[in-house]
């Protein structure tokens, strides 16, 4: 664990693993995002949609998760969409370095 991970409760820790897990990749290999129903269904303990709502907007101020909309099973869904800030917490992705281009990073 990162000294940011120190920060998330177990609650959002586990949020976080599933956000960042999604729905796997679609034929593409583009990432498929979970709705907080699917959220729901996977998480590890139970609890209420309101009180999921509000653990996903703590997320959000610590620009962990992001919302985007969409139509599915016939009803408009919220899906959570994992930043890149979250996909490095949670080591799905590699640490940006500093230098952004790399002739800098011979000098």
């Amino acid at each position: 664990m990162t000294t940011d991970s120190k920060n998330l409760t177990d609650k959002q820790y586990r949020i976080l693993a599933v956000v960042c897990d999604g729905n796997g990749k679609n034929e593409n290999g583009e990432f498929v995002p979970c709705d907080i129903d699917e959220l729901l269904d996977r998480l590890s303990y139970r609890t209420t949609k309101q009180s999921m709502q509000f653990s996903v907007r703590a997320l959000e101020a610590r620009k962990l998760i992001v919302r985007e909309y969409e139509k599915r099973r016939g009803a408009r869904r919220v899906l959570l969409i994992p930043t890149l800030k979250a996909k490095q917490l949670m080591g799905y992705a590699k640490p940006q370095s500093f230098i952004e281009d790399p002739l800098l990073s011979l000098l």
